[in-house]
């Protein structure tokens, strides 16, 4: 019952999602940073951490594919989208705010990399997602098979 050989995702597309991925939680970690820069009045690395660090936690907690807390897939891609358009709304907020509007792009830029992570998910239905459950399938489809091809004892005392 795995997947067929036509129903698996091009190689091109998984990287594609994951180089998006990757770029879209960078861009959330320095809207986070730029934002906690802009609104806190600590020194700077004290602003920065304070909202980097419990966004770290959340995310592996979380969002992760190798989270503690187990979320089901569509649950978790909905929450991980929502963070990133909260993080690009913050970042809109704290540029807007120091008044260089010459960067305003950035916001947009982040709001247009998570609909083209909605739009690769949708067009793989969900396989270019990393997800704990299809791995821990893979591998027993593997132990599975390891077993049906291992020698079987045949004779007079394997009938017993």
């Amino acid at each position: 019952m795995g997947m067929k050989k036509s129903s698996q995702v091009s190689s091109g597309l998984l990287a594609t999602y994951a180089a998006v991925s990757f770029t879209l939680e960078v861009g959330l970690l320095v809207a986070a940073g730029f934002a906690a820069l802009t609104f806190l009045n600590f020194a700077p690395i004290v602003s920065a951490l304070i909202i980097v660090i419990p966004l770290l936690l959340l995310w592996s907690l979380l969002l992760s594919p190798k989270a503690v807390v187990k979320l089901r897939l569509r649950t978790r891609l909905v929450l991980i989208h929502l963070v990133y358009v909260i993080g690009a709304y913050v970042l809109w907020l704290s540029i807007a705010h120091t008044g260089y509007t010459q960067y305003l792009f950035w916001p947009a830029v982040m709001l247009g990399l998570t609909v083209l992570s909605v739009v690769l998910i949708f067009l793989s239905r969900g396989r270019v997602v990393p997800h704990p459950r299809a791995e821990r399938k893979a591998e027993a489809e593997i132990r599975k098979a390891r077993n049906l091809t291992a020698a079987k004892p045949s004779g007079r005392r394997a009938a017993r």
